[in-house]
């Protein structure tokens, strides 16, 4: 998570991983059952759906789409 910024509604948010940087919305409920979302957070997510137009793309994240989250300050496992 990159950016995070709460509202009474869905959340706006920005995620980055190796591949790049894409917006998106986090559903209330999310927000809701996670309120200790921050910048660093970790998701693990599936079959989120992607609105697409000609000039970008944007995710829209709900509880379902959420497999697992590691919160910001969660340590590096030891090898």
């Amino acid at each position: 998570l990159k950016r995070y910024v709460a509202a009474d509604v869905d959340a706006a948010i920005s995620l980055v991983d190796p591949t790049g940087e894409i917006e998106g919305s986090l559903h209330k409920q999310v927000s809701v059952t996670y309120p200790d979302l921050s910048i660093g957070t970790v998701f693990i997510l599936r079959n989120v759906a992607v609105f697409s137009t000609t000039t970008s793309k944007f995710l829209n994240i709900t509880l379902e789409n959420i497999i697992k989250i590691f919160p910001a300050d969660t340590p590096y496992p030891q090898l």
